[in-house]
Order: C-alpha cells, then structure tokens, then sequence
C-alpha cells in the first residue's frame, strides 16, 4: 500500500504540468491537507486495521462502505463545493446494496447454525 500511495502522488504531481492550473500554498491549505490526512485516511485505515484484527468483520464491511461517503461530504463542506444528487443517490444505493448483502450473509449463516445443530 505504501508504494501505491507514494506512485498514486508521484503521477498526480507530475499530471498537473500539462494542465495550466495555478495553484497556491498557504498556511490554511495545509492546515486542511493535515486534517484530510488525519481523519478520513489515517482514521479509515485505522478502524479498518482494529476491524480486521476483531473476529467480527461483518461491521468493518459496512462502515467501509461508509468512509468515502464521510471523506465526500467532509471535503465538501470544507471546500465550500455543492455536490450533485446523483452522488447521493449513488451512496445510498451502494450503503443499502451493502447492507442488503449483511443480511442475506447472517439469514445464511443462521439457517446453516441452525441445520448443523439439528
């Protein structure tokens, strides 16, 4: 993962030569890349690194459908951007695909408990 980031950098850094884009470094734009840094990235692979190491992993599925949600609108609201309604009709499809899948996966595994004790 480390080299994935430090390539994924490297090429996003080198991209911005072709497009003319101005861009400026102020003591509050790296305040806000800080805090980007800290929470959505560090937090989520924070959690999911507990989540993995827990016997329960069903929840860290879940609320790993829910992270980029979160980073989305935290970005949004610090940005000051307004983001469209298919974004969140999108969300909502995928957080209730996923939490349609956890209860098909626990129906199953209760119903196999269940045969196995019979």
């Amino acid at each position: 993962m480390p080299w994935f980031m430090l390539l994924s950098g490297i090429t996003l850094w080198l991209m911005r030569y072709p497009f003319h884009e101005t861009s400026f470094w102020e003591l509050s734009v790296l305040w806000q890349l800080l805090l980007m840094a800290i929470f959505p990235i560090g937090g989520g692979y924070f959690f999911w690194d507990k989540a993995m190491l827990s016997p329960k992993r069903e929840g860290a599925i879940l609320f790993s459908y829910l992270t980029p949600l979160c980073s989305s609108l935290g970005c949004a609201i610090l940005l000051k951007v307004h983001l469209p309604w298919d974004f969140y009709g999108a969300c909502i499809l995928v957080i209730s695909g996923a939490l349609l899948s956890r209860c098909a996966i626990q129906k199953d595994t209760d119903t196999s408990t269940s045969s196995e004790a019979d």
